[in-house]
């Protein structure tokens, strides 16, 4: 996802091949963490974002759920502490999770969705705060609108494995 910060423009998601305000993404060099753009005969890489407090980023893989027949599954991100980061969902639907940590050590997560109607207005579903320790998975759903998330361990590639557990199967287990 790019944005244009003279414009504040934000691309949605975007794969290799992709374009957005004239460049085109040509490659992610996933060793280096660096997205080559191309604008004409000019190359430009760009380094992703790195946190700036060491330990701040939270890499989460889960589910995004916006009705019973739409379910998105096996997300994959990187949030930062205090920073909120938005998920487009799909057309005109988008995800905004923030997480905090809190004095005790704990994480808070605040979130919510916007909808972007045909006459262009912006609806929320906001949701309450969720409280999780460190590494331990989350899931909130308010009417058709939900999602659940797995922390990953820090500095640990995730490993395929089969029948692997989503957010709502671990959420069973535990019970």
């Amino acid at each position: 996802m790019l944005t244009d910060k003279k414009s504040n423009h934000t691309s949605g998601w975007l794969k290799v091949g992709d374009s957005f305000e004239g460049y085109t993404i040509e490659a992610f060099e996933k060793d280096n963490d660096v997205l080559v753009l191309r604008r004409g005969p000019n190359v430009l890489r760009l380094p992703i974002r790195q946190s700036k407090v060491k330990d701040s980023g939270i890499t989460i893989v889960g589910t995004i759920e916006l009705g019973p027949n739409s379910t998105i599954d096996v997300i994959r991100a990187t949030l930062f502490v205090d920073e909120e980061t938005m998920f487009p969902v799909k057309s005109g639907v988008s995800l905004f999770l923030k997480p905090e940590r809190r004095s005790d050590g704990n994480l808070s997560y605040r979130a919510r969705f916007e909808v972007v109607q045909s006459d262009g207005t912006r609806d929320r579903v906001d949701f309450p705060e969720i409280g999780a320790r460190p590494g331990q998975p989350f899931r909130i759903q308010s009417g058709d609108f939900g999602f659940g998330f797995i922390p990953e361990k820090p500095n640990k590639a995730p490993e395929p494995t089969p029948g692997a557990v989503t957010p709502r199967a671990a959420e069973g287990a535990s019970k």
